[in-house]
C-alpha cells in the first residue's frame, strides 16, 4: 500500500486496465454461462430431445412439424402407449406464427401464452409451487379452459396473492376472448424449454375432430430410453412413421425425421458465436494482461536501486519475490473487486440486448460460479 501511496498513477492505471479485462470477460461468462454451459434445470436433461418431421420437395422443406391429420395414427395413438424409442413425450404448440395474447380486464397487458399438453411439468421434472398442474381431463377437447401462470407474472400483476387459485382470467387472442381459471403458479426458477411463456394452456388434443380440416404443427419433446442415441431413435421413427400412418407421398416428395437433443435446439448457432465473443474478449484481456506485465517489468527497472538496498541488508531471492508476488495479488484483488462490480453492470447491458426468447438469459447473474472464475 505505502508503494502505491508512492506512485499513485503507476496503480490506478494498472487496476483500470485489468478492471476492464477482467470486468468485459466475466460479463460475458455470466451471460453465457446461463446459456451454454449449464445443465438444463429439468430431470435427466442429457436424454431429452426435440422431435419434428420435415415434408422435403426436391431436397426443399415444404412442411417442417405433425400435420393434425397425423397426429391421431401416430401421436396421440402410437406413442401414447408405446413412444418406441422415447420413455416418454410430451407436445406444445408449435413455436411458429404468434402467441402473444393480451389478459383483457383491468390494465390491459401483452403476455406470451403456450399450449402445452398435461403431463409437461411432470415430463420435464417440474411442480408447480402453488395450486395443482394439469390433470388429464383438463387436456379433453372441450373441457374448461385452465391456466398455469408464470411466477413473474404472478408477482407483478396480482402481488404474489396466494387467493390467485381458481380465479378466472380474460384473455383475448388472435381476436377471440375467452375466459381461464388460473389453477397454478409456476415456480420462480422454472424455464420453458425453448422459449419464454407466462401463461400456460392446456393443448387438449384429445379426442382428434374427425371433421377437422386444418394442418397444426406441433414441437415435440421426447425423454430417450437409456439405450437410444438420437440418430437410432431418427432411424427408427423413419422406418415407423411409413407403417403407421399408410401414407405414400408423391414421388418428388420425401417425409424426413429429425431427433436433436434439446440442448442444440435451445441454442442453435450460439455455440459458434459463443466462441467468437468468448475469443474476443480473451484476446482484449490477454491485451490487458501485456499491458499491466510492461508496466510492472519497467517499475521493477525503476526499483533496481531499492532492491539492491534490500538484498544489502539480508533479503534473500525467495523474500524479493514473494515481496512482488504480494504486490500483484494486491493489485489483482483491488481490480477484481471493482470487475465484479464493471461486469455487473455490463451484465445488466448484455441481457438488455440479448433477442427476446433466449431461454435462461433473463436468469443471468453474478454467482457463485462466476466469482470462482475470476
Amino acid at each position: 500500500w505505502r508503494s502505491w501511496r508512492r506512485q499513485p498513477g503507476f496503480a490506478l492505471g494498472t487496476i483500470l486496465v485489468l478492471t476492464l479485462g477482467l470486468g468485459a470477460s466475466m460479463a460475458l461468462f455470466a451471460a453465457l454461462d446461463r446459456v451454454l454451459f449449464r445443465p438444463l434445470p429439468y430431470t435427466d436433461p442429457a436424454r431429452l430431445v426435440s422431435v419434428g418431421s420435415v415434408t422435403l420437395r426436391d431436397g426443399s422443406p415444404v412442411f417442417a412439424g405433425f400435420s393434425e391429420s397425423l397426429i391421431d395414427a401416430f401421436y396421440v395413438q402410437q406413442w401414447a402407449t408405446s413412444p418406441a424409442p422415447f420413455q416418454s413425450t410430451t407436445a406444445m404448440a408449435a413455436l411458429v406464427g404468434t402467441r402473444t395474447c393480451e389478459i383483457a380486464e383491468g390494465d390491459p397487458e401483452g403476455v406470451r401464452c403456450d399450449l402445452v399438453e398435461q403431463n409437461f411439468l411432470r415430463f420435464l421434472g417440474a411442480r408447480v409451487a402453488l395450486g395443482r398442474d394439469f390433470a388429464p381431463e383438463d387436456d379433453v377437447r372441450g373441457a374448461p379452459p385452465v391456466a398455469l401462470i408464470s411466477h413473474s407474472l404472478w408477482v407483478r400483476r396480482f402481488g404474489a396473492d396466494r387467493g390467485i387459485i381458481n380465479r378466472t382470467l380474460s384473455l383475448e387472442q388472435a381476436g377471440s376472448l375467452r375466459r381461464v381459471r388460473i389453477i397454478g403458479v409456476l415456480p420462480q426458477d422454472f424455464e420453458m424449454p425453448l422459449q419464454t411463456a407466462d401463461i400456460l394452456l392446456s393443448n387438449q388434443l384429445r379426442p382428434i375432430d374427425p371433421n377437422g380440416r386444418g394442418r397444426m404443427s406441433m414441437t415435440v419433446l421426447a425423454r430417450l430410453r437409456p439405450d437410444v442415441t438420437p440418430d437410432r431413435a431418427r432411424l427408427m421413427l423413419q422406418s415407423q412413421w411409413a407403417s403407421t400412418t399408410g401414407v405414400k407421398l408423391p414421388p418428388a416428395f420425401r417425409e424426413e425425421w429429425r431427433v436433436r437433443t434439446l440442448r442444440d435446439r435451445r441454442v442453435g448457432d450460439a455455440p459458434r458465436v459463443a466462441r467468437l465473443l468468448m475469443g474476443a474478449v480473451a484476446v482484449f484481456l490477454l491485451i490487458a494482461c501485456v499491458n499491466v506485465a510492461n508496466l510492472m517489468l519497467a517499475r521493477v527497472g525503476e526499483r533496481r536501486r531499492e532492491y539492491g538496498v534490500r538484498a544489502a541488508i539480508g533479503a534473500g531471492r525467495l523474500r524479493l519475490a514473494r515481496l512482488a508476488l504480494a504486490e500483484s495479488l494486491l493489485l489483482a484483488l483491488a481490480a477484481g473487486g471493482i470487475g465484479l462490480v464493471v461486469a455487473f453492470m455490463l451484465l445488466q447491458t448484455f441481457v438488455a440486448m440479448a433477442p427476446p426468447g433466449i431461454p435462461g438469459i433473463a436468469a443471468a447473474s453474478i454467482d457463485v460460479r462466476v466469482f470462482v472464475v475470476a
